[in-house]
C-alpha cells in the first residue's frame, strides 16, 4: 500500500469503494489510491476532476481535469500514485487547502480502455 507522511499535508479522498489521498510534493498535486479493484491492477487509469475547471491556479496533466491518465499503471497490490497537475495554491496554506478540498469532492476514477 503506498503511503505518505503523517506530518504531510494531504486531502483523504473517499467516494463510494474509492479510497485515497491528494499530497502535494512541490507545486506537483499528486493523487494515492490504495486498495483498487483487482480488475483495474496493470492498467492505467482516466482520472475526471469535475470541478477542476472551477480554480485557473491548477495546471492539469494534458491540460484538460476531466480526462487524465494515470502516468503509471495501478500496481498489483492495488495501489497508485499519479501526478494530476501543479499549482502555485499549497496545501499548508489553510485558504488554498479549502479551495482544492472543494475540488475534489467529487473524483472518478475508471480504468483506460
Amino acid at each position: 500500500m503506498l503511503e505518505h507522511p503523517a506530518n504531510e499535508a494531504s486531502i483523504d479522498l473517499q467516494a463510494g469503494t474509492l479510497e485515497g489521498t491528494i499530497v502535494q510534493e512541490g507545486e506537483t498535486l499528486q493523487l494515492l489510491l490504495h486498495d483498487l479493484d483487482e480488475s483495474m491492477r496493470g492498467q492505467h487509469l482516466l482520472i475526471s476532476v469535475p470541478l477542476g475547471s472551477l480554480l485557473e491556479p491548477v495546471r492539469w496533466i494534458g491540460r484538460d481535469p476531466r480526462a487524465i491518465r494515470s502516468q503509471y499503471p495501478v500496481d498489483e497490490q492495488g495501489g497508485l500514485k499519479t501526478p494530476l497537475g501543479t499549482t502555485d495554491l499549497q496545501l499548508t496554506n489553510r485558504e488554498d487547502r479549502n479551495l482544492l478540498e472543494a475540488m475534489f469532492k467529487k473524483l472518478d476514477v475508471r480504468p483506460e480502455r
